[in-house]
């Protein structure tokens, strides 16, 4: 069978937080925060968007210092997951 599959080469991971920081930064400038909480002293910001790709990540995490912000692709298949719904009605 591995005879009829085509193995591309994974990304390494420098291209990889490339892109995820080019998704993250353009999404955090150009749309308002969807949902923030504050959490002990942590703040969290989550922005859902339906201006990416259905190929581009259902769900991304930014860490910073002053913030965690995640970044959910509500275009994606994986946005209708049991599990994405439960964490936003929540």
């Amino acid at each position: 069978m591995t005879d009829q599959v085509e193995n591309e080469d994974v990304p390494d991971q420098r291209t990889v937080k490339r892109t995820k920081d080019r998704i993250v930064d353009s999404v955090t400038e150009s749309l308002d925060v969807t949902i923030k909480a504050k959490v002990g002293t942590l703040t969290v910001k989550v922005y859902l968007t339906d201006e990416l790709s259905i190929n581009d990540p259902y769900v991304l995490v930014e860490s910073t210092k002053e913030a965690e912000v995640l970044v959910i692709n509500n275009i994606h298949i994986g946005y209708n997951s049991k599990l994405v719904r439960v964490f936003l009605i929540t």
